[in-house]
Formats: structure tokens, C-alpha cells, sequence
């Protein structure tokens, strides 16, 4: 009786399960006749939270409709395939007998390409993108017509060694012939992007790529800043060697920018609203430009370090509100007036070469304290007495190809209790015709705090053993490898003072040892003891001595009665 109960329930559960599946199948039906599509997804073109952007969408997987429970045998109408142009490939629920759904990108039976979990492909623009980069530039490097290269997005993930595109934080593609930037809107968490040297005529479509902090475009082929406002955490920019004619309004919004080159580029001029935005800049590069004008760049109270080198600057005025500068470079310019520099009283470093600057210009800026590093080569000095009360902590002065001709003008440097490098080659009195054209003995002499004079270490007595000072080296100061040189030099001699210290301090411990016997002294003949002690001599006692034995308590019982016998009283 119970087994007929049993089979019966069963057969119930089965009618059951098969009713649910004709449901199923009806309703299943009855979409395909309204929508013409199997799938209840909703396409997108917008950046959801999840990291999911254009043309892909990231789903849970107990949201996706399992492809098992299509029929065969049903046929999607013309206006559902054109609805939906890339279909989801089948679950691995599905039967052997059936092939992967195809995608239409390139040809109408093309498998579609391995993606990182949690992406959906919703469109065909989408996995031509994730495929091939999209649609082909069909303009290369100089306007041919060969196909410039493309941001793979698949290739990205794998190169940054990555499954998820949200953990992309530093993208790398420097040199690989790139035309135009897309497809970089999914990699929403980026931070650092190297584009450079490529071809890139426009930057464009990194609206999505909000936490960008550094962003390198130099050498391409850029006409205009752009399309740079949704990144307002950007910290540096770098698009030097392009061909940017002006900054226009693309750094308005830049209030976090701390560094910006722009130099190779063909600026005219700068004003001064181009750059009000960019309060917390701290360095600049304007070097290799057609300007003639700094006074644009008095807004910027933050900047330390500026390089507008290889310009038209005929001078340099009106930089009294960059108070915070500390290296200004504006060699190679024609600059005749350097009265902007009176209130730059954090300034340390200056290279001021290939100029028209004069005794007189020099004379007219006020008292520098901090400048230690002045570089005034190739310029029109015939005084040096000056820089002595000008700039008191002066450690390295250039002074090459200048018009010097007395040699006391040199002379007086021996004031200048800081200085350690001197070059003052190439000056009138240093021709054979000239009043001093042997002067490095003397002048080694004169000022005996010099290190290095035109690019020679300074040999000093060899008894002196005190290394030369080390100064802070900035940026722009290059080190040379004969100082290097004698730095090493200095430290092999302080090491081999050290060992020598030392191996004469264990010669004084081994002559101490060596005074010492090797042998402990022997114990004397105990015959002189005293007739009330009662006490044998041991040598007598040693011939009736009991022989040991193995067992440890008879020794001791034997030891005891020996001692009793021989040393009582």
C-alpha cells in the first residue's frame, strides 16, 4: 500500500513540474511575439556605479536568462535581430547540440571575445570595441591613409595584469602610434595615462575618467587644450612638443593643476585669465615658445620653479606676487632688465645666460640672501665686485664669456666666504694678449674655499683631510662626475684611516696577550704544613687512595671514609 502511495505522489510531482514548464514555454512565447527579443535587459549608453560604461552593462549572474530554456526550433523575426545585434553567449546549462551564439561585428558567425566577469555586451559597437578598438582610423602618421593604432580595451586589462577594469589604476601606451583616444571610458578608476608620443591630433572622450592625477601628452600632435574640464583632480599636465598656439580657456577649471609644460610649443602669448584657475601651480615650463611677456604669470603666488628659456623675453618684470619662487631659468632670450626679481627674496637659484645683461642691470636688483647658484654666462659683465654685497651665500657662479678684463675684478670673490665653484673662462683677461692667462694658481690661492674652477677639482696639500662641503643640488644644477670623483675619493680615505685606527688597536691587544704565560703556573709541593693541622702531604695520600667504581653511592661512601681517615684532626 505505501508503494502505490509513493508512485502516485511522484507521478503528481511530474505532472507538476511539466505543467510549470508549459508556463514557462507560453510565456516565453508571448514575449518573443510582443518585443521580438528573448532578453529582458535594458540596453545603456550611460556610466553606471559598478564601473559598467558605454555600450556594456555589469549584471549579477542571477539576473541573466539562462539560454536552456529557448526552444530549437524558434526563429527570431527580422526586427528582433536588428533590435539585438550581439546576443549573450548560451549558459553552460545548455545542450551539447547547439553551437555558441555568434556575433555581428565584423562577419555574422564571429565568437565573441573573452571579457572580465560581471560586463555584458549590449550592443555591437561595444565588442568591436572590446575586440579591435572599434572602428578603424583610417588617417596614420603624416595623413596616409594607413591605420593609426587603437586603444584595445581587452589588451589594457591583460596588460596591466588586471581582471577588472575598475582595478586599472595606471594606463601605459606611450609610443604605439595612437591617432585617436577612446575607448578608456570604462577604466573609471584611472589616475596616470601616458599617451605620449603618438599621434593625437584632439584630446577627447576622458569625461569618465574622473580621478585622473597625471596625464602625459607631449609629442603629438595637439593644436588646442580641450576637454579637460571634468578632470579637476588632475595634478600634472604634459604637453610639451605639440602644437598649441594658445591655452585658451582649457584650463579653467584646473584648480588642482601643480605642474604644467607647455614648452616646444608655438605660444605667442599668455594672458593673465588663461591661467587664473591654476592657484595651486608650483611649476612651470614655458620654454622654446615665441613669447615676449611673463607679466601673466604674476597670478601664480605658489610657483617655485619657472623655465621660459629660449624665447623672445627682452625682461623680466612684474613677478613680485611669486614670492614662494626659488628657480627661475630664462637663458637664451634677449633680456636687457631684470627689475622683477627685487622681491623674490626666497629665490636660490638663477640662470640668467646668452642674454644682454650688463654690471648696471645686475646692480639694480635688490639684495638676493638665499640665491646660492647664478649662472650669468655669455653676457656683457665687465664687474664682479658687486656680487659679493648682492648676493652673500653665493656657492657657484658662471661668469664665462663675459667682457672681465682687469684680473682684481676677480680677485675681489675672496670676500665671498661661500663660494665653491667658479668658471670665469672665455673673459678678455684670461687671452694670451690678456693681463692674466696663467690665473688658476693664484686664483686657487687667492679664494682657498674653491672646489672646482672651470670644471677642475681643485687639488689641495694632501695633509688636508677635511672633505669638501655638500651642498643641495636643485634641478637645474648638473653634477659633475670629477666632484663625484673626489667625494669617493675623500670617503676611501676616511675608510682606510678607520682600518688603520683599528688594526692598531688589535696590535696593542695582541702585544698585551703575547706578555702573558701560555701555561698556567704549577701548584707547589705542599711539605710545609704545620704539625697541628695533622694533614699529610698528597702525594704521600695518593698511593692509598681507594680504586673508583661504577656505583655512585659506594664512591661517595668510600670518598667519605678516605676523608675521614686522612684529613681529621
Amino acid at each position: 500500500m505505501s508503494a502505490a502511495r509513493k508512485i502516485s505522489s511522484s507521478r503528481a510531482a511530474s505532472s507538476t513540474i511539466k505543467g510549470n514548464n508549459r508556463k514557462a514555454l507560453s510565456s516565453i512565447k508571448s514575449h518573443i511575439s510582443r518585443n521580438g527579443d528573448v532578453s529582458t535587459e535594458k540596453r545603456t549608453t550611460t556610466v553606471v556605479k559598478n564601473g559598467s560604461v558605454d555600450g556594456f552593462q555589469a549584471k549579477g549572474k542571477d539576473e541573466k536568462l539562462h539560454r536552456s530554456s529557448r526552444q530549437p526550433h524558434l526563429k527570431q523575426s527580422t526586427s528582433a535581430r536588428k533590435a539585438s545585434p550581439v546576443q549573450r553567449r548560451p549558459s553552460p546549462s545548455s545542450s551539447s547540440s547547439h553551437p555558441p551564439s555568434a556575433a555581428s561585428v565584423n562577419g555574422r558567425h564571429q565568437r565573441l571575445p573573452d571579457k572580465p566577469d560581471g560586463i555584458v555586451f549590449t550592443n555591437k559597437e561595444a565588442v568591436s570595441a572590446w575586440v579591435n578598438g572599434g572602428v578603424e582610423d583610417h588617417e596614420g602618421a603624416g595623413g596616409t591613409n594607413t591605420p593609426a593604432g587603437k586603444i584595445i580595451p581587452r589588451d589594457v586589462l591583460e596588460k596591466s595584469q588586471e581582471s577588472e577594469v575598475t582595478k586599472v589604476y595606471d594606463v601605459d601606451l606611450h609610443g604605439v602610434n595612437i591617432g585617436t583616444i577612446k575607448n578608456l571610458d570604462m577604466f573609471i578608476n584611472l589616475r596616470v595615462l601616458d599617451l605620449s608620443c603618438n599621434c593625437i591630433r584632439n584630446i577627447e572622450n576622458l569625461a569618465n575618467n574622473k580621478d585622473l592625477r597625471e596625464l602625459k601628452l607631449y609629442d603629438n600632435r595637439i593644436s588646442a587644450i580641450a576637454n579637460i574640464e571634468r578632470l579637476q583632480e588632475l595634478c600634472s599636465l604634459q604637453l610639451q612638443h605639440n602644437k598649441i598656439r594658445t591655452i585658451g580657456k582649457g584650463l579653467a577649471l584646473s584648480r588642482k593643476l601643480k605642474i604644467l609644460r607647455l614648452d616646444s610649443n608655438y605660444l605667442g602669448k599668455i594672458e593673465a585669465r588663461e591661467l587664473a584657475a591654476c592657484s595651486q601651480l608650483t611649476y612651470l615650463d614655458v620654454s622654446s615658445n615665441k613669447l615676449d611677456s611673463l607679466s601673466a604669470l604674476n597670478a601664480l603666488s605658489s610657483l617655485e620653479e619657472l623655465r621660459a628659456t629660449h624665447n623672445s623675453l627682452r625682461a623680466v618684470t612684474d613677478l613680485k606676487r611669486c614670492r614662494k619662487l626659488q628657480e627661475l631659468d630664462v637663458s637664451n632670450n634677449k633680456i636687457a632688465d631684470l627689475s622683477g626679481l627685487k622681491s623674490l627674496h626666497n629665490l636660490t637659484v638663477l640662470m640668467i645666460s646668452h642674454n644682454q645683461l650688463t654690471s648696471d642691470t645686475l646692480k639694480a636688483v635688490d639684495k638676493l640672501r638665499a640665491l646660492h647658484t647664478i649662472d650669468i654666462s655669455h653676457n656683457k659683465l665687465t664687474e664682479l665686485d658687486f656680487l659679493v654685497d648682492q648676493f652673500p651665500a653665493l656657492e657657484v657662479l658662471n661668469v664665462r664669456n663675459n667682457r672681465i678684463v682687469r684680473w682684481k675684478a676677480v680677485l675681489s670673490l675672496h670676500r665671498c666666504q661661500c663660494l665653491s665653484e667658479l668658471y670665469v673662462q672665455g673673459n678678455p683677461f684670461t687671452l694670451p694678449e690678456g693681463e692674466k692667462p696663467s690665473y688658476h694658481q693664484e686664483l686657487q690661492a687667492t679664494l682657498l674655499g674653491l672646489e672646482i674652477l672651470d670644471g677642475a677639482v681643485v687639488k689641495r696639500n694632501a695633509g688636508s683631510k677635511t672633505a669638501p662641503i655638500m651642498r643641495p643640488m636643485s634641478a637645474s644644477t648638473v653634477v659633475s662626475a670629477r666632484q663625484v670623483e673626489n667625494q669617493l675619493k675623500h670617503s676611501d680615505q676616511d675608510l682606510a684611516d678607520f682600518m688603520t685606527s683599528l688594526s692598531n688597536r688589535f696590535a696593542n691587544i695582541r702585544t698585551v696577550l703575547n706578555t702573558l704565560p701560555s701555561e698556567p703556573p704549577r701548584q707547589r709541593p705542599m711539605t710545609g704544613f704545620s704539625d697541628d693541622l695533622s694533614i699529610r702531604s698528597v702525594s704521600a695520600m695518593s698511593d692509598g687512595r681507594p680504586k673508583t667504581r661504577c656505583n655512585s653511592r659506594s664512591r661517595i661512601a668510600e670518598a667519605q671514609a678516605f676523608a675521614s681517615q686522612n684529613f681529621t684532626r
